[in-house]
């Protein structure tokens, strides 16, 4: 139900903007819903990720621990100086190197297109809610 303060002989720009508004709510629910989801998506993979690197050291510790236990034995045929140091790569850097794959920055950029998305919708609604405001007080 309108009120009366904005009936014209048309009636059309009031629905016009209600239809407006309503469009621009939806879109940024929507919008924000994706986000969300991408977020969740992007919060999984990284999971995943962290997963499988804390499994892979633990596979390097074990062979590590072959390795040295081999070596312990007196195995006179294993030459450990012709291996490579161990390399202990720490947390910090196991998430720079993360962060530096395709997947992590097209999901990123993905991420920070749709925040933004959202933000400029947001303020549109608000344009649109302030417009409806003001225009109720006239008559």
């Amino acid at each position: 139900m309108h009120c009366a303060c904005f009936t014209t002989r048309n009636n059309s720009p009031p629905l016009q903007l209600e239809d407006a508004v309503r469009s621009m709510r939806h879109r940024l629910t929507s919008e924000a819903e994706l986000s969300a989801r991408t977020q969740r998506e992007l919060e999984g993979d990284l999971k995943g990720a962290k997963r499988a690197l804390l499994e892979v050291q633990a596979e390097l510790r074990m062979a590590e621990k072959v390795i040295s236990s081999d070596h312990n034995d007196g195995d006179q045929d294993c030459d450990c100086r012709d291996l490579p140091p161990p390399l202990p790569l720490l947390p910090q850097e196991l998430e720079k190197k993360f962060s530096e794959t395709g997947a992590y920055k097209n999901l990123k950029k993905m991420l920070s297109s749709k925040n933004e998305q959202i933000r400029e919708l947001r303020t549109k609604v608000k344009k649109y809610e302030e417009e409806e405001r003001g225009g109720a007080g006239e008559e």
